[in-house]
């Protein structure tokens, strides 16, 4: 028996122990050098179409993780100025009632300071010189940097051929990590104490540097490969969340932002057949209310998914008198403007409610901010006033019967306002006369009148009078005819002669 094992054994261990030791001479002598140089060749490759917004990767150092994986340190992605930043546009000073302020404050105190020393004047030449040698630097590039990040295949799915990618990066001080399929499967993605203030592009996106802690999760499920056909669940929740740091300029207009408390901004979204709808967007805090709700549809690669958010925003009228900032921001003084009304972005975005509204739309890799009145597609549809409006639209939805039900109303209606017009009180009152169009007068048939025949048969001549034709009162309890020609046999009411009045 020992030497059937030990027989069965050497099949098994030898090709083991040849595997082990080729597995280890790889890892010990891989040239990890050449694997690094290929990594920023193929990243640098995929930035080819964006020409000078392209990205670049460095990576300080690279080596294995486990036997399946490489471990990455030191790595720094490396993005170039916004083409809409302009040093003209940043040193320029800032209009309205802030500047109007400071440099009628400046003027006063320069004239005071000459008048009490004329060396006075010197300095301020010399303080110009210094601000001259001081010029404002170009912008500059923006850098995250990936303090640790490591992947690996995992070996049991790869045995029955499918392709699981494991991966954790250490950014922004705290952790992403998940999983990535090939080729069909389940996508996780997991943000653990992200902090936003390090998160660099957003102060591009918001104008204003953003402060707050996010963790979310991220799960869909594709089982033919094509993410633009999966269905999962998206959750991101930021706490203790504020905008500005009283140091940063505010979109170019020369005037710093007081922090302002957001609190808890949520976001929950549900995606089907490819396309994520927001259930759940914004936050109510103490200074500043932001809402939205729009979709995000799936696209391969992920940079070309179309993302369809319709944002609006606003500040508490207590945060708006905060200080001199705010006040200079957001309030109108007297003749001098509030500083924010100078952005014509801003201007254009601004709605009747005091909020300001923006139509975020585009690819992921290059979004258009629109500005916007509207909450979202629906209510920009809608009509804007009621009245007249709404009854036209109405009217154009409603069947051909039901339009000749109104048109027949409204003629009848037309008919009682005519009548109703006759007896104004300006006028003596008249008896109700039945009225035939003319030319309608049966001239075969002759009519009969108190048991006479109607002179007006065939034996008259003579022209017939044109006009409408007075006629007798109907009796008692009788409801007039319709307008149209009368019916042939109709007898007439005979006229009541007058009565001499009483002695």
């Amino acid at each position: 028996m020992r030497a059937r094992i030990f027989g069965a054994a050497k099949y098994v261990l030898y090709p083991a122990f040849y595997l082990f030791c080729l597995f280890t001479a790889l890892y010990l002598t891989f040239p990890w050098d050449k694997l690094k140089e290929r990594i920023e060749a193929e990243f640098a490759k995929s930035q080819e179409k964006k020409g000078a917004r392209a990205w670049r990767l460095e990576i300080e150092s690279l080596s294995g993780y486990w036997l399946t994986g490489v471990e990455i340190e030191g790595a720094r992605i490396i993005m170039p100025p916004d083409e809409e930043d302009d040093d003209a546009d940043k040193t320029k000073p800032a209009r309205g009632a802030l500047s109007k302020v400071t440099s009628s404050a400046s003027r006063s105190k320069k004239a005071g300071a000459e008048e009490e020393d004329p060396s006075a004047k010197e300095a301020d030449e010399a303080k110009d010189g210094e601000k001259e040698a001081d010029k404002p630097k170009p912008p500059t590039e923006t850098t995250v940097l990936i303090e640790e990040a490591h992947a690996r295949v995992r070996m049991l799915p790869l045995v029955i051929g499918r392709v699981r990618l494991d991966f954790s990066a250490t950014v922004f001080g705290g952790e992403i990590s998940g999983m990535i399929p090939f080729g069909g499967g389940d996508l996780e993605l997991a943000i653990d104490s992200v902090n936003l203030a390090q998160v660099a592009p957003l102060k591009d996106v918001v104008s204003v540097p953003l402060k707050g802690i996010a963790n979310g999760k991220l799960e869909l499920s594709a089982e033919d490969g094509k993410w633009s056909k999966a269905s999962g669940n998206f959750s991101l929740t930021v706490t203790d969340m504020s905008l500005g740091d009283g140091k940063s300029k505010f979109r170019k207009l020369g005037v710093t932002m007081t922090p302002a408390e957001v609190g808890t901004f949520e976001i929950a979204a549900k995606a089907e057949q490819g396309t994520f709808k927001f259930e759940k967007f914004g936050a109510t805090g103490k200074d500043v209310e932001l809402a939205g709700e729009g979709t995000l549809k799936l696209r391969e690669p992920w940079d070309n998914s179309v993302l369809d958010l319709w944002l609006r925003f606003g500040f508490s009228e207590e945060y708006k008198n905060k200080d001199d900032r705010t006040k200079a921001l957001f309030v109108d003084d007297g003749p001098f403007p509030a500083l924010i009304s100078q952005d014509r972005k801003l201007k254009k975005a601004l709605r009747p409610d005091g909020l300001w509204g923006f139509n975020i739309k585009g690819k992921l890799a290059r979004l258009a901010y629109i500005p916007t009145k509207a909450d979202s597609p629906k209510s920009k549809a809608a009509p804007a006033s009621g009245g007249d409006d709404d009854e036209s639209a109405s009217s154009t939805t409603t069947s051909p019967s039901k339009k000749r039900k109104v048109t027949k109303k409204k003629s009848d209606d037309d008919a009682d306002s005519d009548s109703g017009s006759a007896s104004s009180p300006m006028s003596p009152a008249t008896s109700p006369a039945f009225r035939r169009p003319p030319g309608t007068i049966n001239r075969a048939t002759p009519m009969k009148m108190g048991g006479r025949e109607d002179p007006t048969g065939p034996a008259a001549e003579g022209p017939i009078q044109e006009g409408p034709v007075q006629e007798a009162p109907p009796p008692d309890g009788a409801e007039p005819p319709a307008d149209g020609p009368a019916p042939e046999g109709a007898q007439e009411a005979p006229q009541e002669e007058p009565q001499p009045a009483p002695q």
